[in-house]
């Protein structure tokens, strides 16, 4: 892979994504595959076509591969960390990273708490996670940030938006 045209995968973290591009001072290639399926999608992409520079080369393909090599042709990759992080793992870092001495204390749905008439679609033992080992080892995709670093940042753009 090259650096002179960073691939900005943009899926459920679009804002950082879209902040690490411009901030690499490269060409970005951005590709957009959202779908709107209702309006809430709509408005959600409506709101990421504002945002994007218009200087970024955009490739707009609900069902586009989102790589542009030619031996990605045909195949299917995962953008995602190396490893798995439940969603209760991923509390504990931003909150450590944020300075917050806190703890998570996952209970039973039956238990009551916290958005608990969503308990059963919001299990924080279920890992938020991807299998990315095809794109590591086909194309050699790895991070130019290192997490701590791009957390940090998001977490401080973040708390500046107030």
């Amino acid at each position: 892979m090259t650096q002179k045209s960073p691939l900005a995968w943009l899926g459920g973290k679009s804002r950082l994504a879209e902040r690490l591009a411009a901030e690499s001072g490269l060409a970005v290639s951005y590709i957009a595959t959202a779908q709107a399926g209702d309006g809430e999608m709509g408005r959600r992409i409506a709101e990421h076509r504002a945002r994007r520079p218009a200087h970024w080369r955009t490739l707009e393909e609900p069902l586009a591969l989102a790589a542009t090599l030619p031996e990605a042709e045909g195949r299917i990759y995962n953008v995602a960390q190396p490893f798995v992080r439940t969603q209760a793992d991923w509390a504990r870092t931003v909150l450590t990273l944020m300075g917050v001495d806190s703890e998570i204390v996952l209970v039973d749905a039956d238990a009551g708490g916290i958005l608990a008439d969503r308990a059963d679609s919001s299990d924080l033992s279920y890992p938020l996670t991807l299998d990315s080992a095809r794109i590591r080892a086909e194309l050699g995709y790895s991070e130019i940030v290192p997490e701590e670093q791009a957390l940090r940042r998001t977490i401080e753009w973040e708390l500046a938006q107030g």
